[in-house]
């Protein structure tokens, strides 16, 4: 059992939800979206409606994060809604995938932006690999520590990120718009808001938004969950919301619109024009402390999934023993593992892209069963408190994340095929995990 003195206060919980949002995306897919969509109110409004999606997602999660305060996130709200397979199932491609994946991103973009910081420096010799595998190694050590030595060093992180970036953002206001910089709401640019073109950037939007559930992994490792689930999960995902549309906002005063268009480090461009020659490092600074952050709250949320799934599968049960202070060693050292295995294997594209669907597809389903769950208490006479918003809340999240998930399981087909394949895997591996179970109950 976690030690009480080792739980999250407020603060760190909300590092923890900005930290595992903030990351490359927001300085990245602008390039991918000006070209579909050439409109700096249609941009805008994109990363409006995905700060709105997540926001409405995160107060459906902590309604039943608040009636069902259990670290585990979906595999817990999934197994007692549905059926013990679905949980089984977002906890498997959480575990082994949903986080791992992410945290070795991460870490190779750390090591991408870390070496044009570094450049003719004693440090310039180190290979990105070397770099990345470093980092991850070192969070480990941090993160297997103690969770209150990794909460200091996410709140740091995080409040020095926000810092940065809010530092870029007011420089780039104060540097003012560049010559074609236009901001309309013409029946064109409405129009672009029911384009193929948008649905498309929406893929890319919400994967910038992903972690916006963070912290019900550490459900019951937050002081008063009950008050400050909420508050960590809203509060994150609105402050995130501000910082994304205020950080394309400038990207788009200070370049072109088509000047964008196809390239990746937005950042770079956007700072060159306002800091001059030192503009990239600052933003490479800025992209390097918020990734150092995201791996940091990845391999604290991660190995929770699999420790949850170790307590009620006797198969994992390894999985499940935890240190003196409360910590999952065993399944942070798998975890790390893994994301060390992808920074010298992986593609990243391909996988971030399969990612986004497979876990989009368990967060619809978890947002769905706030309906199912609600019915099932009333019938039992349990009266639950309705999360602000409720059901328009719950209603746009489906509308929005179900047309998503559909357009991209339409348009990226070798993402959605290796994504069945991983859930009849899992679902293998879940058949044989629960035999064992039983086999052991009767022994």
């Amino acid at each position: 059992m976690t030690n009480t003195t080792n739980k999250l206060k407020l603060t760190a919980a909300i590092s923890l939800v900005i930290s595992s949002m903030v990351g490359t995306g927001v300085f990245t897919s602008l390039g991918f979206q000006v070209g579909g969509t050439p409109s700096v109110f249609a941009i805008l409004m994109l990363w409006l409606v995905g700060g709105v999606v997540a926001i409405c997602g995160a107060l459906n999660y902590s309604e039943l994060a608040t009636a069902m305060p259990r670290s585990g996130g979906e595999y817990n709200y999934l197994s007692k809604i549905y059926h013990p397979l679905l949980g089984f199932l977002s906890a498997f491609v959480s575990s082994l995938i949903g986080f791992a994946a992410p945290a070795a991103l991460s870490a190779m973009a750390f090591a991408k932006y870390f070496k044009t910081i570094t450049e003719n420096t004693l440090l310039s010799n180190i290979t990105e690999v070397h770099i990345a595998v470093a980092l991850i190694t070192i969070i480990t050590i941090v993160n297997g520590i103690s969770l209150k030595l990794s909460a200091a060093l996410q709140t740091i992180s995080t409040v020095l990120n926000l810092s940065l970036i809010l530092f870029f953002v007011v420089a780039g206001i104060l540097h003012g718009a560049n010559d074609s910089f236009v901001f309309s709401i013409s029946s064109v640019d409405v129009n672009y808001l029911f384009s193929n073109s948008f649905a498309t950037s929406l893929i890319y939007v919400s994967y910038a938004y992903s972690g916006w559930n963070s912290a019900i992994y550490i459900a019951s490792e937050i002081k008063n969950p009950k008050v400050n689930l909420t508050r960590s999960l809203v509060g994150g995902a609105g402050l995130v919301m501000i910082m994304y549309i205020a950080l394309n906002l400038v990207f788009m005063l200070a370049v072109p619109l088509m000047q964008l268009n196809g390239q990746l480090e937005v950042g770079f461009i956007a700072a060159n024009v306002i800091f001059g020659t030192l503009g990239s490092k600052i933003v490479s600074a800025i992209i390097c402390v918020a990734l150092l952050a995201s791996v940091c709250s990845y391999s604290v949320f991660g190995p929770r999934v699999l420790q949850t799934l170790g307590a009620d599968y006797k198969v994992f049960s390894i999985f499940a023993s935890v240190t003196h202070a409360g910590i999952p060693v065993t399944a942070l050292l798998l975890q790390s593992f893994i994301s060390v295995l992808l920074i010298l294997t992986a593609s990243f594209e391909s996988i971030m892209t399969y990612i986004g669907m497979i876990l989009g597809m368990f967060t619809f389903l978890v947002v769905m069963g706030v309906f199912i769950y609600r019915y099932t208490e009333r019938k039992k006479g349990t009266l639950l408190k309705r999360s602000w918003g409720y059901p328009i809340t719950t209603i746009l999240f489906l509308i929005i994340e179900g047309w998503t998930i559909t357009f991209a399981a339409q348009h990226k087909t070798t993402e959605s095929l290796t994504g069945l394949l991983t859930l009849i895997v899992g679902s293998i591996v879940y058949f044989i995990a629960t035999h064992i179970n039983t086999q052991r109950s009767n022994e």
